[in-house]
């Protein structure tokens, strides 16, 4: 089916041959059951993954058109004119967070977040970027907001998000020949049996989904050179981050290292206390490492 017509007339899509751009009458169905609900105070997370070559297969294309669908949905059942643009994408865990915020403080009620494959939506549970994904879903029932997150992998996901917290997941794969545009779509019940009995094995065949669908969208609805700017501005931060990582480890290790080496040459000449500030490190980890160097 087609939609918004007006907003998107002839020549604003490639290959567009008519005017408007296509949504399937299936999802289109289930996102109108949730705009239904998200009136009466309530928020939704709807989880995209691949089930398998997770890159390149069309997640971001597809969660666009599927975020416009839902504007859609909004105006003609609601009358509830909703933007959509980088202000509704972000790439990190902190930045959907403040965006999410931010759409609420600016009155886009109802509005949607896309969480666009941030390596902190997969890890173990206690890391502290899935806790503050676990805070922040705890907090964001009172945004009533339409929340996507595109994960690398579900399999990887939380058990308590992927399960409990998430409405739906939509599989988002290649088809004959590395051609894009095939998804599958699992409800509530559906995707709970799905993690429970194939996360073991990564296994996407135990369980059939609720429905699928193929979808026609050739290009990104947002700005493409602001989100590839803003994209590759994300990259080369978490490089950053990860190369300061490496380089705090190994000034740790090498302290580490010189510590030993003058406790055992200057033992009785110099107090712990008298080290630990020389090599500009707390009592709590000299005795922390003398602890772990016993133990092992």
């Amino acid at each position: 089916m087609k939609i918004y017509e007006e907003k998107y007339p002839m020549g604003t899509i490639r290959k567009q041959k008519t005017a408007g751009i296509y949504t399937d009458r299936n999802l289109y169905d289930n996102l109108k059951e949730l705009a239904k609900a998200i009136v009466h105070d309530n928020s939704f997370l709807i989880l995209v993954s691949s089930q398998a070559l997770s890159v390149r297969t069309g997640k971001t294309t597809f969660t666009q058109y599927m975020a416009e669908t839902w504007n859609y949905i909004m105006l003609k059942e609601h009358g509830v004119k909703l933007d959509f643009n980088m202000n509704n994408i972000a790439f990190n865990a902190d930045d959907f967070e403040k965006k999410a915020f931010k759409l609420h403080e600016d009155g886009e009620k109802y509005g949607v977040i896309i969480c666009d494959e941030s390596d902190d939506l997969t890890g173990h549970s206690l890391s502290a970027e899935v806790k503050k994904i676990k805070r922040f879903l705890r907090k964001s029932g009172q945004l009533n907001l339409l929340m996507i997150m595109i994960l690398p992998d579900f399999f990887e996901f939380p058990k308590s998000i992927a399960i409990n917290r998430s409405v739906a997941l939509i599989t988002v794969d290649y088809g004959e020949h590395f051609s894009r545009g095939r998804w599958k779509f699992y409800d509530f019940k559906s995707k709970k049996k799905l993690y429970i009995k194939g996360k073991s094995f990564n296994d996407y065949s135990v369980q059939q989904p609720s429905f699928y669908g193929m979808f026609a969208g050739t290009q990104y609805l947002v700005d493409e050179k602001q989100y590839k700017d803003e994209k590759f501005k994300d990259f080369k931060e978490d490089s950053d981050k990860e190369r300061a990582k490496r380089v705090d480890s190994i000034t740790r290790e090498y302290r580490k290292k010189i510590f030993f080496k003058m406790l055992r040459k200057f033992k009785g000449e110099i107090t712990q206390r008298d080290l630990c500030e020389t090599l500009d490190i707390t009592e709590r980890t000299a005795i922390n490492w003398k602890k772990k160097k016993i133990e092992n």
